[in-house]
């Protein structure tokens, strides 16, 4: 003798998230494929590589939909995160900005090593300028 079965209709939000939840299923399986999660002391450094895990999955996901949409070949995930590697590391390659001046000096810096004659210097000396004792040089 069994207990009578009912019938217990699903709330919306239960359809709803059950309904979308695999594209959060998605999205993780292809993080854990080819994470750069590193092991770091730093929580916000953990944070900043997931964030840039999810962006590389969302930008796939995108390049995924658009070349069907174009009836064109989709490159794998691995090919796309190797393209996407190739590409970032050549715009930094040919934005190179020119070398900066060096700062120029304070005048209290500059002065020039004056020579001294042999009879003037007994032994090792040092510049009066250098080891002043003021917090300025």
């Amino acid at each position: 003798m069994g207990s009578p079965v009912l019938d217990v209709s699903i709330p919306p939000a239960i359809k709803d998230y059950n309904r979308n939840m695999g594209g959060v299923d998605l999205s993780d399986a292809l993080i854990g494929y080819y994470s750069i999660l590193h092991k770091t002391k730093k929580w916000y450094r953990s944070f900043l590589f997931h964030f840039i895990d999810i962006a590389i999955v969302n930008a796939f996901i995108l390049y995924k939909e658009m070349a069907i949409a174009r009836q064109e070949k989709v490159m794998s995930h691995k090919a796309f995160r190797e393209t996407l590697v190739m590409e970032l590391k050549a715009v930094g390659s040919t934005t190179t900005a020119p070398p900066q001046p060096p700062p120029p000096a304070s005048q209290g810096a500059l002065h020039k090593p004056v020579y001294f004659s042999q009879d003037g210097t007994v032994g090792r000396r040092r510049c009066v300028h250098c080891h002043q004792r003021t917090t300025v040089k």
